[in-house]
């Protein structure tokens, strides 16, 4: 059996021009052609010259749009990524010139100090028997009492009069040879 022949309107209707694509598109024709150039357009050659198919046209403008959008994404993730690690690096350099200044002191500085004070303070108390015995030896109870209670007194006295010393913490950056502090660290850039 014999398929009837297609009507030529059928046959045309897949077919559109830059015209009508751009305007089912809201497009204008320049833009149609660009995007065809881009790609973005399926376009065959006809009896009556080039065309844009359709639907393959749809599909691919639709495709073409989340690629593109996908890409924005992309770039835009980046750049992203790019503004925090520029933050991140700005506040290192914070951080650094805040050393430079001895406006703040690294960790593992503190840590030192703060062991020298409680091994200070650990001696002092232990040193507290011996400088306390001969005096309580011939002392009553509430008189040993009292002069342990004054030797712990002068102790606490001698450590709470203990204060700040930048000059401490320059001598441990320099025993340390910390490269921030004198200026000579390597600037890693890339």
């Amino acid at each position: 059996m014999k398929e009837p022949d297609k009507k030529p309107e059928e046959s045309e209707s897949k077919y559109v021009t830059a015209e009508k694509l751009a305007k089912l598109l809201n497009l204008s024709v320049r833009r149609v052609q660009a995007l065809r150039a881009d790609g973005a357009f399926v376009v065959e050659d006809t009896p009556i010259g080039k065309r844009y198919v359709f639907g393959a046209s749809l599909v691919s403008y639709i495709r073409y749009l989340q690629n593109r959008q996908d890409t924005a994404s992309l770039e835009r993730q980046r750049l992203e990524a790019d503004v925090r690690f520029r933050n991140a690096k700005a506040k290192v350099e914070e951080i650094k010139l805040a050393l430079l200044k001895g406006e703040v002191h690294k960790a593992e500085h503190v840590r030192i100090l703060l062991n020298g004070m409680v091994q200070e303070t650990k001696a002092a108390l232990m040193a507290l028997p011996g400088r306390c015995a001969m005096d309580c030896a011939g002392a009553a109870p509430n008189e040993a009492a009292n002069i342990i209670k004054e030797a712990v007194f002068s102790v606490m006295a001698d450590m709470a009069t203990r204060t700040y010393d930048p000059e401490r913490f320059a001598a441990l950056v320099e025993a340390d040879g910390d490269q921030m502090a004198n200026g000579d660290e390597e600037d890693d850039d890339s």
